[in-house]
């Protein structure tokens, strides 16, 4: 049986492992379990739903297009040994004024991520990232209460050296194998993006000329287990290239696990 140090030192391992930053084309939703958070800052409930073909000006971004029937297609691959390759989509709906929502769905996951409109940019409201630890049948599960800033810049500043920030208030709350809850915590994710160039990228849906972005999450945590509190401080580096009426194509995250946890886009419907 594992001491509570070992204990501690083993959830510590593995969630840095599994926890994947959430930039734009929502890599991190591979690890999410279908869990739907609003974040306090949102307005998209009190708004009517716009199903129509028409996107708001304001929310319409040629870097990354949403819509009610653009549906994106992704394939990721992890590190051998980390989880199964898998494919995935990539769609629009709650179209509104200034907001709408993204759906992941990977057939038995599905995630859904309100956004939020701007003249500074886009928002992904919700820093929402609930991870299996498949070696241990444990989970851990991040909600957001708070969240401000950009996610990624308007359209007219999609230029080399352009840059953007974008900070969470989360809690996390820790489960074991057995489903009850071990532990929790609190802190911020605080996110800081910046374009580097443009690059002529080939995955399988063809080749594009597109925008090199990185993105440095720092997931800043302090856990409480087992009578034990304990500052955690992950960082999380990905990068991805978005063509223009296109949207993301490819993105890179490291994952600490002896290798890259990678997605391209594989078709996209408008």
């Amino acid at each position: 049986m594992m001491t509570k140090t070992e204990n501690l030192k083993f959830y510590f391992f593995v969630l840095p492992v599994l926890i994947i930053a959430l930039l734009a084309c929502n890599l991190s939703r591979f690890t999410q379990q279908g869990n739907t958070t609003t974040s306090k800052n949102s307005s998209s409930a009190n708004k009517a739903s716009d199903t129509s073909d028409s996107i708001s000006t304001i929310c319409n971004n040629a870097y990354f297009p949403v819509g009610p029937s653009v549906v994106r297609k992704y394939r990721v691959t992890y590190p051998k040994g980390m989880l199964s390759d898998r494919e995935y989509t990539e769609s629009f709906s709650d179209l509104t004024d200034d907001t709408f929502a993204v759906n992941t769905d990977f057939g038995n996951v599905k995630a859904h991520i309100n956004w939020k409109c701007s003249p500074d940019g886009l928002l992904a409201t919700q820093y929402d990232n609930t991870v299996n630890m498949v070696k241990s049948g444990a989970s851990a599960r991040v909600d957001t209460m708070e969240s401000n800033g950009v996610s990624l810049p308007p359209e007219d500043r999609w230029k080399p050296g352009e840059t953007w920030h974008a900070e969470y208030r989360v809690t996390e709350t820790l489960n074991g194998p057995d489903g009850k809850q071990m532990g929790g915590g609190e802190g911020t994710v605080t996110q800081d993006g910046a374009i580097i160039g443009s690059e002529s990228v080939t995955v399988p849906a063809g080749t594009f000329e597109a925008m090199k972005t990185e993105l440095k999450t720092t997931v800043d945590i302090t856990v409480t287990m087992k009578g034990m509190s304990i500052p955690m401080k992950v960082p999380i580096d990905t990068t991805a290239y978005f063509a223009k009426g296109t949207g993301m194509i490819k993105s890179v995250t490291k994952t600490g696990a002896g290798g890259d946890a990678t997605s391209e886009l594989l078709s996209i419907s408008k």
